[in-house]
């Protein structure tokens, strides 16, 4: 190779075409990639690489023939629970890009409904629209809050030196299916960890108006008062 090629730190010259039209071989590239193990990139040469990358075009980025293969090479790979914990450490005080920026109504509307990127047609159940809507989350958080996040049922809540960690749900008492003037009626609600609320006739595929009829749901809330479904 000729030495022109480089400086006198031995380090390629811009605009060389030495290596136009060569492909390195499997062994050639397990080597480059062993030699930056550890390697750490410095600040100042991260902010010349942002700059570079300032102000161009989508199109240097990867086709979508690469992403997808690069897509497929990850697959099936588990990343340990040490570098799972070092990505969690290294994201601990990143603010992120979005924080505090409201979208415009002209933004929502674009994002929305048909112009979603995501939009398959209208499927999504009405009932699980209901579910996803700020009010129903206002409702939830509200139940949490009064309860104070403990499990009506069990009285088991998530503190420190418990063993495991406790998932807990917002129960209807009066099925949410079947009981719409119920929904956001915060004595129709209490908050139950998720094995003592698999156990109640609302759960899933159990919520039917027989189960609710012969049910009594103001046993557990004694002070609430029972609300009226018309």
């Amino acid at each position: 190779m000729s030495q022109t090629t480089r400086d006198s730190k031995g380090r390629f010259i811009k605009g060389h075409t030495v290596w136009l039209g060569r492909k390195l071989t499997p062994e050639h590239k397990a080597k480059l990639s062993k030699a930056k193990i550890g390697r750490k990139v410095s600040e100042e040469t991260r902010q010349k690489m942002s700059l570079a990358f300032k102000g161009k075009p989508r199109d240097w980025r990867p086709s979508e023939e690469i992403r997808k293969k690069m897509s497929e090479a990850r697959k099936g790979i588990k990343l340990s629970l040490e570098t799972r914990m070092k990505i969690g450490e290294a994201g601990k005080g990143r603010i992120p890009w979005n924080k505090g920026k409201k979208l415009t109504e002209e933004h929502l509307k674009k994002i929305s409904g048909e112009n979603a990127p995501n939009w398959q047609g209208g499927k999504t159940a009405k009932l699980q629209l209901i579910r996803n809507s700020v009010e129903y989350k206002r409702w939830r958080d509200a139940i949490f809050k009064r309860d104070d996040y403990r499990c009506f049922d069990c009285g088991i809540k998530n503190q420190k030196g418990l063993a495991r960690t406790v998932k807990i749900n917002a129960d209807h008492i009066y099925s949410f299916a079947h009981y719409p003037r119920l929904r956001f009626e915060l004595e129709n609600g209490q908050t139950l960890c998720e094995d003592c609320h698999r156990k109640t006739p609302n759960f899933g595929v159990k919520a039917n108006m027989a189960s609710r009829k012969n049910a009594k749901p103001w046993t557990v809330h004694a002070k609430c008062p029972p609300v009226s479904s018309q």
